[in-house]
């Protein structure tokens, strides 16, 4: 049996965590063990869920993507993040960075990139 990466998406748009989901799970590696809608819900899921990524979008309601990267890598340090969001901005980039994010993908990205970057990610 091969193991799975497991993975949490945190994004406030319902559309693309269940595309995204969709996409993740048609992989025999990658197991999708939870959804947040927040960075609060995020972390609340990180701390019972313990996932080996967290895919992080920057902009949300509540606490956003970068206070909660700040957090779980805080908190839970062996646990990576990768960066999904629409901003190309380098400011955006170098801040996630700062924060302990373990890399950074675009939105418009190909699913084979999503896929690679989590794969690479959980490499180290």
């Amino acid at each position: 049996m091969v193991d799975q990466i497991s993975v949490l998406i945190a994004d406030d748009h319902t559309i693309v965590r269940s595309g995204i989901r969709l996409l993740l799970e048609a992989e025999a590696d990658i197991k999708v063990v939870g959804e947040a809608l927040n960075g609060r819900e995020a972390l609340e899921l990180v701390e019972s869920l313990q996932p080996d990524i967290v895919l992080m979008d920057i902009s949300m309601p509540e606490v956003d993507g970068l206070e909660a990267t700040r957090e779980i890598k805080t908190r839970f340090p062996k646990i990576n993040v990768l960066v999904l969001t629409m901003h190309r901005s380098d400011d955006y980039f170098f801040e996630m960075l700062k924060a302990g994010a373990s890399g950074y993908i675009l939105k418009g990205a190909k699913t084979s990139e999503l896929i690679n970057a989590i794969r690479v990610v959980q490499q180290g």
